[in-house]
């Protein structure tokens, strides 16, 4: 708990026993043992020991500054009634303590009732060790709170107090500093510098030290003032620096309203995250630490706790914010604390009237805070906006949008959409909450609303911080040229260094809207680091854009450090690992680990490997009816993935050389292409790819004239569209009109330009079919082999929505049987046995269309 402790000595007490003598002696202790009852019940605190001193706890430090006055006053009194001298030694600090109660036969045996322990208690025990007789010394933390209640102890009292800063003390067996401050009545305290000792001494700046003297007077000749100053001034309490990171404890509500937990400890980061000079540790990161430290992920961060976080993620201060309520006042005060030592450096406390104050309390001791670590006024004024315009006044709508954060962080992504609709409905201007959602809807592959819940954020776009706003810039552009999305996720990152999201956003754009995988690891680097809260993802990424090049060691390595960091959920790219190694059996345990995330459009993804690892084994029929099984599940919940699943039907419909397929084949074009035709939709993108992946098929089919008018509409918005794979689809669909027309060499010339490592692997399947017709067995033999041997990229292609997947995977199998009959065709025997028998292991069981193909190869 936090509390005020409150130690007290009397000075010289075994002098005064000899003056007095014992009876006399004892007949004042029990004395002044009533007058210290009266005066803790008074001032409501809480007698803990005492001996010729005491030990006291108080819920507030005024209280403690109450009681310590009056005790001084007491003693002055008694000690006029002796004629002699009777002063008090006292220090306040205020803490975390831990308190336990003795058994009563513990008691009885002459324990005390109550133990406290606690840093707060040697602390307290250093301030009063210090004080001279008559002192009451105080910590920086203890003084802000008592001084800002001083109201408290009457008008006439409070006038009469003087609250003195000592300067910075440092104590024996403690590295960092302390300030020490006083309270006392003039006249009566003694008011005045303690003295140094051997334990405890004032740090002095080095221009005023005896040894310095001399020196100095040569200095003064030659040196500027302001070089001296900065040369010889004391150095700071907390050697914090731009870029350095911190750790938020766990807000301590000492109100009682239990909403204000969640919803100002979000406030506190949403805050802090404003800077571009302090650097949060994630909430994720900490409950990483917990559980590497063998603790329940949510345990509280205290003090103790916070620190040892602290110094295990390499941040250099822990932040304790707490939240009490005084005279009907709410008072937010926030501790700086040097996780080494575990003492507070700095205090900030602020305080209005109700719980509306509560989030401007907060941006106060922000501000101060952000002020006393080094940041630029300027900075803290442009990079700072009120807590109630970027988030939300409302605190039920704050705590629904802090419940939503930690239930997606879980993978629990339906629950999350549910609490951010109901935040919401709370405060439907909650921009926040517009830009939160639309994230979780493009998770869902629901294009539509999240395009939606973007203009939403967009229009209230004021209550956005300056972080905010740039992200929702970057999520706006999702719909424009990746090129211009691309470049938005890298000013959020020449912005904010440390936003490590901004680099695998980065990446994801390389990776799945321009194909670019080594650029998307390059990109990845700055990502891999231990203060990412997102390393997990990081690492699941580079696993992916490893498999895509083919580097199966470096993907399962990245795939190990995944699961070690605590990924879960989406696994999908870990299994194709293993399938595109023909290891199904390991694919399958992957697989199993899937957790579901409540989304119907994100479960339905994650369950694609129904179909194409089938297909990759050569279970045709298996595999067609799982694809459609998925398509029908997706009718009614993501009818777009509904339309990606009809789509791959179709290619591997017309790659087996099924009747009756054009009819469907121009059914689905015709879908796709008023999609494609709308500037707005928000699927547009898909329908383009969608249409022309169609229009390549009718080509193929025979009906140029529908693959021709397609193209004739598709082929400009595809190409000012910026996406690699629309490029590439407008090229695949004129080498299929050419192959229809027998003019091979013109399919060769559409196609070869678009190979620069970026481009689809089908334009790969159409290059092995032209070169094949152009009777060029060399070239064939190479898209064959190149086809073969890219497993990886068949299955990590997004191209759109994964739509190319199935067909891919079936390719790069097929791919074998084509180099198996061209080295036939070639004479080479023992080539086309090694890849017919390589065909055979990876369809044991071929289906009936390459029946024909394989009784023409030699056993």
């Amino acid at each position: 708990m936090l509390r005020t402790v409150l130690l007290a000595d009397l000075a010289d007490s075994t002098q005064f026993v000899e003056r007095l003598g014992d009876a006399a002696a004892a007949a004042l202790w029990q004395r002044l043992d009533l007058q210290i009852r009266d005066l803790l019940e008074f001032t409501g605190g809480r007698l803990i020991d005492k001996a010729d001193g005491l030990l006291a706890l108080f819920e507030r430090p005024v209280q403690a500054v109450d009681f310590a006055l009056r005790y001084q006053h007491a003693l002055h009194d008694a000690a006029a009634e002796l004629k002699m001298e009777l002063k008090a030694r006292i220090g306040i600090h205020v803490g975390d303590v831990m308190t336990w109660a003795n058994s009563p036969q513990a008691v009885a045996a002459g324990a005390k009732p109550l133990e406290v322990e606690g840093l707060a208690k040697p602390v307290a025990a250093r301030l009063m060790n210090l004080a001279t007789p008559g002192q009451i010394l105080m910590s920086g933390m203890a003084q802000t709170l008592a001084y800002r209640a001083q109201a408290e102890l009457g008008s006439e009292r409070a006038a009469k107090l003087r609250w003195l800063v000592h300067g910075r003390y440092r104590f024996k067996g403690v590295p960092a500093p302390m300030i020490v401050h006083e309270v006392g009545e003039p006249g009566f305290s003694p008011l005045r510098l303690p003295p140094s000792g051997q334990k405890s001494w004032r740090e002095v700046p080095l221009w005023r030290r005896p040894p310095m003297l001399a020196l100095e007077v040569l200095c003064v000749l030659g040196v500027v003032g302001g070089t001296l100053y900065t040369t010889l001034r004391s150095p700071p309490a907390l050697a914090f620096h731009e870029r350095d990171w911190v750790v938020v404890g766990d807000m301590n509500n000492f109100t009682d309203d239990p909403r204000l937990d969640e919803s100002l400890e979000t406030a506190l980061r949403v805050s802090l995250e404003q800077s571009r000079y302090v650097n949060l540790v994630s909430d994720i990161k900490v409950r990483d630490a917990l559980t590497r430290m063998g603790r329940d992920p949510q345990t509280t961060i205290d003090r103790g706790i916070g620190s040892e976080i602290a110094l295990r993620e390499g941040a250099r201060a822990l932040l304790l914010p707490s939240i009490t309520e005084v005279g009907g006042q709410l008072r937010v005060n926030l501790e700086v604390v040097d996780p080494n030592t575990q003492v507070t450096v700095y205090a900030e406390s602020a305080e209005g009237h109700g719980q509306d104050s509560a989030l401007a309390s907060i941006d106060e001791v922000n501000s101060d805070l952000r002020e006393k670590l080094g940041e630029a006024l300027g900075d803290i004024r442009a990079n700072g906006k009120p807590l109630a315009q970027v988030t939300t006044p409302d605190i039920d709508a704050l705590q629904m949008y802090s419940q939503a954060n930690e239930a997606a962080r879980q993978s629990k992504l339906q629950e999350a959409r549910r609490l951010l609709d109901l935040a919401l409905a709370k405060d439907p201007q909650f921009a926040l909450a517009y830009s939160s959602r639309a994230k979780l809807h493009l998770v869902n592959s629901d294009y539509a609303a999240a395009k939606a819940d973007l203009a939403m954020a967009q229009r209230y776009r004021a209550r956005l911080s300056n972080r905010e706003s740039l992200i929702l810039d970057a999520r706006a552009a999702e719909s424009g040229p990746p090129e211009s999305l691309l470049e938005h996720w890298n000013t959020y990152a020449r912005m904010y260094p440390d936003a490590f999201t901004a680099y695998l956003e980065a990446a994801n754009v390389q990776a799945y809207s321009l194909q670019r995988y080594e650029a998307a690891l390059a990109s990845l680097r700055p990502a891999v680091s231990s203060q990412n809260p997102r390393q997990a993802s990081t690492m699941y990424l580079i696993g992916k854009m490893n498999l895509a090049l083919g580097r199966y060691k470096d993907a399962q390595v990245a795939f190990d450090k995944y699961e070690s960091l605590g990924g879960r959920g989406f696994n999908r790219d870990h299994a194709d690992l293993f399938a595109a190694q023909r290891r199904y059996v390991d694919a399958d345990a992957v697989l199993h680990k899937q957790d579901a995330t409540g989304l119907a459009g994100a479960d339905l993804e994650m369950r694609l490997p129904e179909a194409t690892y089938r297909l990759d084994r050569g279970e045709w029929r298996a595999g067609l009816d799982a694809l459609g099984a998925l398509q029908k599940q997706a009718l009614q919940s993501a009818p777009m993935l509904a339309r990606v699943y009809a789509g791959a039907e179709l290619g591997l419909r017309v790659e087996e050389g099924a009747s009756g397929v054009l009819p469907d084949v121009q059914r689905f074009i015709e879908t796709e292409r008023l999609i494609a035709l709308q500037t707005d939709h928000p699927e547009r993108q898909h329908g383009l790819f969608a249409a022309l992946y169609g229009a390549s098929l009718a080509a193929r089919l025979g009906d140029t004239a529908t693959a021709r008018r397609v193209l004739t509409q598709l082929r400009q918005p595809a190409l000012d569209s910026g996406y690699p794979a629309l490029a590439n689809m407008t090229r695949v669909v004129d080498a299929e009109l050419a192959l229809s027309e027998h003019q091979p060499e013109r399919a060769i010339a559409a196609l070869v330009p678009t190979l620069d490592g970026s481009e689809l692997n089908l334009v790969h399947a159409v290059l092995l079919r032209a070169y094949l017709q152009a009777k060029s067995p060399a070239d064939a033999a190479r898209e064959a082999d190149w086809l073969a041997d890219h497993r990886g990229r068949a299955f990590v292609e997004w191209g759109s929505e994964y739509l190319l997947q199935p067909v891919n995977v079936v390719q790069s199998s097929l791919a074998l049987l084509s180099a198996a009959e061209i080295a036939q065709a070639q004479g080479d025997v023992a080539l086309a046995k090694t890849r017919r028998a390589q065909f055979l292991r990876a369809w044991p069981q071929p289906p009936g269309f390459v029946a024909g193909r394989l009784a023409k190869l030699k056993p």
